[in-house]
Parts: structure tokens; sequence; C-alpha cells
């Protein structure tokens, strides 16, 4: 499957911390790739159950700091990537709302067009 498609992120569906370790291969061979307990982890279907602006904001910043390095590093890009994440179901007024609540978190600072993150506890 990473052959096929070499962005993709492939999500083992498992309590058993046996699959950790092919997971940090995946990882090494920089293969997206991670472990959730249940279905409703994995970040698109929550996003797509999502109702509340903070869930919404909440779904963002998991999937930032899933990322790790490979962020967004403009506000467009940014917007984009939120439009993505929630099937292009939002609109611009609500991926400007999401950006601005990351930004009085203190997730983010936007300067310019910039984007530089802040965020704790990266996955």
């Amino acid at each position: 499957m990473a052959a096929a498609d070499p962005i993709a992120y492939v999500h083992i569906v498992s309590k058993d911390g046996g699959f950790d370790p092919l997971i940090q291969h995946l990882k090494s061979q920089k293969i997206f790739a991670g472990r959730v307990k249940d279905l409703t982890d994995i970040p698109l279907v929550k996003a797509s159950n999502t109702k509340s602006r903070e869930e919404k904001v909440e779904i963002v910043l998991a999937k930032l700091k899933q990322v790790g390095s490979s962020r967004p590093r403009t506000v467009k890009t940014l917007s984009s990537s939120i439009a993505s994440l929630f099937q292009k179901q939002l609109g611009e007024d609500d991926i400007a709302t999401i950006i601005e609540d990351l930004v009085g978190q203190g997730h983010l600072t936007v300067t310019g067009t910039k984007v530089a993150y802040a965020l704790q506890g990266e996955a």
C-alpha cells in the first residue's frame, strides 16, 4: 500500500502494544503509520462525527501533532489541510475560526503568511 501511495497513512486498530515496533519501523522508512485502540480514534472518522467547534479544534490539533515535521508552514497550506481533514465540508470562515482558536490557545503563531508551532505532547 505504501509503495502504491507514498502519502497514505496506515492505521493499525488494536489495543495490542506489540504493533508499536512495527509502527516505529514504518516511520523510520518514512511511511506514515500509527496505532489507535478504536476505529473512532482515527482522525478522519472522528472528524466526520464532530459537531462542536471545540471538537474540531481538538481534531486539528491532534492531526498537527501526528504529522510532526511535515506540518503546513503557511496559512494557505494549513487552511487546505484543515479543509481536507474535514472532507471539504467546512467553509472558509469555519477554517479561519479554527486557526484563530489554535492561535488563541497558544498552539501556533501566524506571522504574515507563515505559521509556527508550539505544540505540547506531540504524538
